[in-house]
């Protein structure tokens, strides 16, 4: 349900605030308390996190889908080998088990 008003009596508009852009596909979202972004694109195989003061960093993880903050210590998580089989992909000659969830510290 969207209602008209926000809790604190505001009214919506729709109006677009901010965006950005330069990404390709992407496959997962995520904003914490400071407003910094976060992106995860799949084939890319990047996590970039845009700070609130537009700073790009990246973070190489293979093939990233979701994104997840921890909302009392403001970590990452990201699911890694999204699109790997349950019993795992060989890549660069290892086996890499399929559906893991990585959790991105210091980013």
């Amino acid at each position: 349900m969207v209602s008209p008003e926000d809790p604190d009596g505001t009214e919506r508009t729709g109006k677009i605030l901010d965006w950005k852009s330069g990404f390709g596909p992407i496959t997962g979202v995520a904003v914490n308390r400071e407003g910094d972004l976060y992106v995860s694109r799949l084939f890319a195989g990047v996590v970039t996190k845009v700070s609130h003061h537009d700073r790009r960093t990246h973070v190489k993880v293979p093939f990233p889908a979701g994104l997840a903050l921890d909302p009392h210590d403001g970590r990452l998580y990201v699911s890694a080998w999204s699109v790997a089989d349950r019993d795992g992909t060989v890549m660069e000659g290892k086996k890499t088990p399929g559906g893991q969830l990585w959790k991105i510290l210091g980013f």
